[in-house]
């Protein structure tokens, strides 16, 4: 999971008002290419970290929440989904 908090920090913003994003639309925000954050994203929904909702929409999740707030370290997180 290394590396992946930057992405979840800007999910976070999201946090508070349960947003619902894709990754195109984080991608033109925070830099990076669309296919990169599709492929993280999926990766963050195997933590549990956001959940994909219909189609590319993604949203993060309580246990997301509390990871990026640091009330969860990335050496307690599990696989959720073994795809």
């Amino acid at each position: 999971m290394s590396g992946y908090h930057r992405l979840t920090t800007k999910f976070s913003n999201f946090s508070s008002h349960n947003i619902i994003t894709n990754p195109s639309s984080l991608a033109a925000n925070i830099g990076y290419e669309a296919g990169y954050i599709a492929d993280r994203c999926l990766m963050l929904t195997r933590y549990g970290i956001v959940e994909q909702l219909d189609g590319p929409k993604y949203r993060l999740t309580e246990l997301g929440e509390q990871f990026v707030a640091g009330n969860v370290g990335e050496d307690k997180l599990e696989l959720v989904d073994e795809e």
